[in-house]
């Protein structure tokens, strides 16, 4: 077997892991190493499964939150503030590809026990990623709210949203929305609006004040920094535990997802606590030219 060095791009992406994990220490985020191959607990489900010889079923690292949760759930009782960050790779199922599984390299960090700190968190990924090497201009960033779009379903029909119709929101389908419902009036119109963020009238339209108003603070550092902002009334985030504010951020270039996060509930032993986090694919931020 012949050993050789790593190709540039991999220096590079270890030089950026090493430099954010530091920036994020040296900011009070205390480093967690966490297993890349791991127990499954029967209710968890995605990622890459295998059985071992003696019959156990292990999963592969798809993603850092919930396996930080578990590893800190001890610590969340004691009811203080955690801040944690980690790197390393992970690894997902996409049947797109041609074989059908992406590796990439992950930088990220979390805040346990926490209340309101979207604004706070969103500032730290921008200042994560220009330590980095990142120009943050020219990136966009899209903000959303978790249940949201479920609640303005919920004041159209009066009962409980159809997926179907959460789907074509997601998709920006607000005139076959429209069509579904027999949406007229001001109703058609705000609806419209809040899909494909025009304005903000229909905020009162729908009595959804409070939630605008955090979505515009979490937006705030962005704006601040010359970053795009978007609004978008379902979160594209397919990680099922958010709860609150979610926020992406996208390349200029190939319009590439540079990092994800947002707010959550993490399982402690003596039940659910706040937190918020953001993850970073090192990968893609390399691509989109830092450095």
């Amino acid at each position: 077997m012949t050993l050789h060095a790593l190709p540039a791009e991999g220096a590079r992406l270890y030089e950026a892991q090493y430099l954010g994990m530091r920036w994020l220490v040296e900011r009070g985020f205390r480093p967690v190493l966490l297993p890349l191959v791991y127990p499954v607990n029967g209710e968890e489900d995605g990622g890459f499964r295998f059985l071992d010889g003696e019959g156990r079923v292990w999963g592969v690292r798809a993603d850092f939150t919930p396996l930080i949760g578990r590893a800190v759930s001890g610590e969340l009782a004691e009811g203080r503030t955690l801040r944690v960050c980690y790197a390393g790779e992970v690894a997902r199922r996409e049947a797109a590809r041609l074989r059908g599984v992406r590796e990439f390299m992950q930088l990220g960090f979390e805040s346990f026990n926490v209340e309101n700190e979207a604004a706070a968190t969103v500032e730290l990924l921008l200042g994560l990623l220009k330590e980095v090497g990142l120009p943050l201009e020219g990136l966009a960033l899209t903000v959303s709210h978790t249940g949201l779009g479920e609640e303005i379903l919920g004041l159209l029909t009066e009962e409980a949203p159809d997926p179907e119709l959460l789907e074509m929101l997601a998709a920006k389908d607000a005139d076959g929305v429209t069509s579904l419902l027999g949406l007229r009036g001001e109703a058609a119109f705000y609806l419209r609006q809040a899909v494909f963020d025009e304005g903000s009238n229909w905020v009162r339209f729908f009595g959804q004040e409070q939630a605008w108003q955090r979505l515009q603070a979490a937006a705030a550092p962005a704006r601040a920094q010359g970053v795009a902002v978007r609004f978008e009334l379902v979160p594209r985030s397919s990680a099922h535990y958010y709860r609150g504010v979610v926020f992406s951020l996208w390349g200029s270039r190939g319009k590439g997802l540079l990092a994800s996060g947002g707010e959550y509930r993490a399982q402690g032993k003596l039940g659910l606590v706040p937190a918020v986090g953001a993850t970073v694919a090192l990968d893609q931020v390399l691509a989109e030219g830092a450095w």
